[in-house]
């Protein structure tokens, strides 16, 4: 039978720390060239989650040191209000339009580009739309 050999995790040393940081060292303006992306989605995706749980306590209605947690009452209020059931319709009603009139609207230009017979016209359209 064959002896297995025990495999030992790789440890992190400070020869490896050395040479990563020479390596990110030469490749610096890529990294600066990917935290302001970096940065910007941090501010834009993650921060605004730290405001959810805002949704399920009583902020607005007393003190700060004071809210309490309410679960979905504050959805319960919104969905009975006569304003929101007429903003959702509407949502609905704009997203059934779009859908009607923006889909098919792309698929018959193509149609249309599929069918033009002079070769140097129909690739410059193609480029231009």
């Amino acid at each position: 039978m064959e002896k297995t050999k025990k495999l030992k995790k790789p440890a992190f040393n400070k020869e490896q720390a050395i040479k990563l940081a020479k390596k990110a060292w030469k490749q610096k303006s890529l990294i600066i060239m990917l935290l302001i992306p970096m940065t910007v989605y941090v501010l834009f995706a993650y921060v605004p989650m730290t405001k959810v749980t805002w949704a399920f306590t009583n902020l607005g209605a007393v003190a700060k040191s004071k809210t309490a947690y309410i679960g979905l009452d504050n959805f319960k209020k919104l969905i009975g209000t006569s304003s929101f059931q007429r903003a959702f319709a509407n949502t609905l009603i704009i997203s059934f339009y779009s859908m009607l009139f923006s889909f098919p609207i792309p698929i018959a230009i193509a149609l249309l580009l599929n069918e033009i017979r002079c070769k140097w016209f129909k690739k410059f359209s193609q480029t231009v739309i």
